[in-house]
């Protein structure tokens, strides 16, 4: 049973091998050590436990030299009655030893051994080593109590005060630092106060110099532009561009961590040498637009003008229209960048490069105005036949028509023109470094002869709208003739009663209008006609208008017709012998004659 319990201090089973002793005794030596946890009376005491435990197994003799001092000693005697009684009280009798449940975790079972005094922190680490090999959780809470801290630790040794030494360094290295920065800093102002002035004596110089190219460039316009002295140009040149040449920038001074950034004035170079030729660019550029009093100078853009207008005969107006449509006057100068404008386009603002006469597009836009004209003049032909043409329609068809009539159709023409106008397009294609391509287009009139007989037919409806013919009237007997009897004595008769409705009939023999007669609503007349095969038609409706073409014939237009509610019918094929037909044109039940639907070109 002893030895059982020096096996349990070691957290091993009775029977283990030489090796699981030693390991383990290697192991606890470490987390016990007295040296390692403070000092603590439990630790010395378990520590030596351990050691007693491991000679009693193994026999071997420990090295007394890593054994503190004041380890109690344990009698053998002693130490036999504590295992047998002593220990059995720790671990079931002793008050002060915390009781674990199997259900704590190994957060509770470290607060109850924080919680504890010596002897109960000695016990509880006794049970948590004796079961530690069978539960997990009592070998977590063995590793956290076991480790090292450094808060509690801290808190058990007695606080130390610098030494004088120390205190000396510290300030030592303070000072030195307080007189680094403050050398540093005076270094920076030094620094600071020459940049000053040598920004200021640089800004003096450049503005000398910048003072020294201007007059030069001025002096030089004047004498090559005289004419310019008092132009906005001049102006600008000698009250404005100074400014202008001004840019500011800037600098940073720094020394160390000391920085400090100054701006200054400086002026960009070549300035005012771009700004002369900006204007002598601008001046070439607005000089071909121009007419020179100068018989020596010639300036192709006003001479193109010139040409074109008593070439064609055109007005400045047209001329300027056409010059629209090729994208105005810029066609005509192409860029030619010299080598002074290449470094000037970054100095100025809108600068203005050299530019050169685009004789290509002149040629080009010679030939555009040449192709428009011609078009246009045969655009204004077809215009003027087509009013031509109107005119001579509207008086054929409005010859001998009543001023009342002529008036309304006059109005109606207003509201309704019969001249319309149409687009037509056109382009000319010109080279890409020339004119370029130009679209234009060109207005057309049309006139619809249709519609104006509509209009003319529609005055000449209302206008005879309640018109009718006499009963018996034959309209066409310039054509059909007006015959109407059979003295022979095979004659038969065809008898036409009118309904609500006013009817032209015409009887047609081998396929020719052989009668005709126009009928008057709710009248009658009679057709004599000889023996034989005839056919009967039927045109009604109401208003007759005798300047209605119905169709053409052999003996020329067939004028006069009704104006509205139009219909043509037909019967079928009669034969007469000697007999009378009488047709009743009113709506009856049980009727015997039910005419078919026909048409004027078939009746007429």
């Amino acid at each position: 049973m002893i030895m059982k319990k020096y096996y349990q201090i070691l957290g091993l089973e009775e029977g283990a091998s030489k090796q699981e002793i030693q390991d383990a005794y290697n192991k606890l030596s470490v987390e016990l050590d007295p040296k390692n946890n403070d000092n603590l009376d439990f630790f010395k005491e378990e520590f030596a436990l351990l050691q007693e435990a491991y000679k009693k197994i193994t026999g071997n003799t420990i090295n007394t030299d890593s054994e503190p001092e004041d380890i109690p000693k344990i009698d053998e005697a002693t130490d036999n009655n504590k295992r047998d009684s002593g220990t059995k009280q720790v671990y079931e009798n002793d008050t002060h030893v915390p009781y674990i449940f199997n259900s704590d975790s190994a957060f509770d079972i470290v607060q109850k051994y924080r919680e504890a005094d010596n002897k109960g922190k000695l016990g509880l680490i006794r049970q948590l080593n004796a079961e530690k090999y069978d539960n997990d959780v009592f070998r977590q809470a063995l590793a956290i109590i076991h480790k090292p801290s450094g808060s509690s630790n801290t808190d058990n040794k007695p606080n130390k005060k610098l030494s004088k030494k120390s205190l000396i360094i510290i300030l030592s290295i303070i000072v030195a630092i307080l007189l680094f920065i403050a050398i540093s800093y005076l270094i920076f102002q030094n620094k600071l106060e020459n940049a000053k002035a040598y920004i200021a004596e640089l800004e003096k110089i450049e503005f000398q110099e910048n003072e020294k190219s201007k007059n030069y460039w001025e002096k030089k316009f004047i004498k090559d532009y005289p004419e310019y002295e008092t132009d906005n140009t001049y102006i600008d040149f000698k009250y404005n561009a100074l400014l202008k040449s001004t840019i500011t920038s800037d600098t940073l001074v720094s020394f160390i961590f000391f920085k400090e950034k100054l701006e200054y004035i400086s002026y960009k170079k070549q300035f005012f040498e771009c700004l002369y030729h900006n204007y002598v660019n601008s001046i070439n550029y607005s000089n071909h637009y121009k007419k020179s009093s100068n018989d020596d100078a010639t300036y192709p853009l006003p001479e193109l003008r010139e040409f074109i207008t008593k070439k064609y005969e055109i007005n400045n107006i047209e001329f300027d229209y056409l010059l629209t449509l090729a994208g105005k006057w810029d066609k005509f100068q192409k860029k030619e960048i010299t080598e002074i404008d290449k470094k000037c386009i970054t100095c100025i603002n809108n600068y203005k490069v050299n530019h050169v006469t685009n004789y290509l597009a002149i040629e080009e836009f010679k030939l555009f105005v040449k192709e428009y004209l011609k078009n246009k003049k045969l655009i204004e032909n077809g215009n003027k036949s087509i009013e031509k043409s109107y005119a001579s329609k509207f008086r054929a068809k409005t010859r001998g028509m009543k001023s009342s009539l002529l008036n309304k159709l006059n109005r109606k023409i207003i509201i309704n023109p019969l001249i319309t106008t149409s687009k037509d397009n056109y382009t000319y294609y010109g080279s890409y470094e020339g004119i370029g391509t130009i679209t234009y287009s060109l207005s057309k009139k049309v006139i619809d002869f249709t519609h104006f007989d509509d209009l003319v037919n529609e005055i000449y409806a209302d206008y005879y709208s309640t018109n009718s013919l006499y009963n018996g009237a034959k309209p066409y007997s310039y054509c059909y003739g007006s015959a109407n009897s059979c003295s022979q004595w095979d004659c038969s008769e065809i008898e036409v009663i009118a309904g609500n409705s006013d009817v032209l009939i015409t009887i047609k023999k081998s396929g020719k209008v052989y009668r005709h007669a126009y009928i008057k609503a709710y009248n009658k007349y009679k057709f004599h006609v000889s023996n034989g095969y005839y056919n009967v038609y039927f045109y009604y409706g109401k208003g007759w208008d005798p300047r209605k073409v119905l169709k053409q014939t052999t003996c020329g237009a067939l004028k006069g017709g009704f104006v509205s509610n139009v219909s043509v019918g037909k019967d079928q094929s009669l034969y007469l012998n000697n007999q009378i037909m009488t047709y009743t044109l009113t709506v009856i039940n049980n009727g015997n004659f039910s005419p078919v639907t026909s048409s004027v070109y078939e009746a007429f």
